[in-house]
């Protein structure tokens, strides 16, 4: 069963999987076939709408909260469909959409955070270890002038 890293509850229907993973794009409830490319974290779509007046694209990609939407070097809103997906519209003509994901900045604030205790832990232990290591040898030094 295909749940994706962070997909929303909807596509755990296999009928909207299907649209996700055979890459499937409507355009007001139409099938269309974009121009479309991927890169690591954006997808780039050319999309022609015919109909005269605003449409809806139905973009077969998880529609997240923190995602940035483009319409023609414009931003716009998305909105989630019932199947996961992201919904935009589009003026009439050729459009061309952007989808990208960014981070909540928050969560990049917590990241740092996490890492900036893991530095210090380590050198607290390190610290600690040292401070052992030198007593036990002053312990030894002393007991050998005693002795």
């Amino acid at each position: 069963m295909f749940y994706g890293d962070y997909a929303p509850k909807q596509v755990t229907n296999p009928n909207n999987q299907q649209q996700v993973l055979q890459k499937r794009y409507f355009l007001n409830a139409q099938p269309v076939q974009p121009s479309v490319k991927y890169t690591d974290n954006v997808c780039t779509i050319k999309a022609t709408n015919a109909t005269g007046k605003q449409a809806t694209l139905k973009v077969p990609v998880f529609w997240y909260s923190y995602q940035t939407v483009t319409v023609n070097h414009q931003p716009a809103p998305s909105k989630i469909s019932a199947a996961g997906t992201t919904l935009v519209k589009i003026p009439s003509g050729t459009s061309i959409i952007t989808i990208s994901y960014h981070y909540p900045k928050l969560l990049v604030f917590f990241v740092l955070i996490a890492v900036l205790s893991l530095i210090l832990l380590s050198m607290s232990s390190l610290y600690i270890r040292n401070a052992g290591i030198k007593h036990s040898s002053t312990e030894k030094e002393q007991h050998k002038l005693q002795d």
